[in-house]
């Protein structure tokens, strides 16, 4: 929604939202041959603004469990044009569990909790296998899954043919 209260200051003044994180999808902007995991995507902010072909991903997944935001992700992800793929799941270290996501933090906040909306788990390392072309290339990976990060990267390991590096949010405080 145009007013929202986390994401209405953004939209509406200007601010720049996170600025260390675009400085680092701009230098990376000239690399070949990018997939985009966009981990704990929400509305899809980043997804949408890295369907720019200005950044030059080839493809975009975005993964979000969150019931509540999920809808708006779904909207977004098909606006942004035909190389994004939005999936309501939650990205975890295994395929095909079932974990529960907490809602109740607030809307812009899913995690993995003991009560919640079941969701499937989906590895990094089985999305990238789907999107195997024969050529390597380069994956990046944006994971904020609010404290499920290192859960997340084990899940990526194997040969998929892909270079990988890792974006994350780190909160020590929380």
């Amino acid at each position: 929604p145009a007013f929202d209260y986390y994401w209405g200051p953004f939209l509406w003044t200007g601010r720049p939202y996170e600025e260390d994180v675009e400085a680092i999808f701009r230098r990376l902007a000239p690399l070949q041959h990018k997939l985009l995991i966009d981990c704990g995507a929400n509305i899809g902010y980043w997804t949408v603004k890295l369907s720019d072909p200005l950044y030059g991903f080839d493809r975009i997944i975005a993964i979000e469990p969150n019931s509540f935001v999920y809808g708006y992700l779904e909207r977004n992800a098909a606006a942004a044009g035909g190389n994004v793929t939005a999936l309501k799941k939650a990205i975890s270290g295994r395929d095909g569990q079932t974990v529960l996501i907490d809602e109740t933090a607030g809307h812009a906040v899913g995690m993995v909790g003991d009560v919640g909306i079941p969701v499937e788990t989906v590895s990094i390392g089985s999305l990238l296998a789907s999107q195997r072309s024969g050529s390597r290339g380069t994956a990046i990976v944006k994971l904020d899954v609010e404290g499920g990060e290192i859960d997340a990267i084990h899940g990526a390991e194997g040969e998929h043919g892909f270079d990988m590096l890792f974006i994350f949010e780190d909160w020590p405080r929380s």
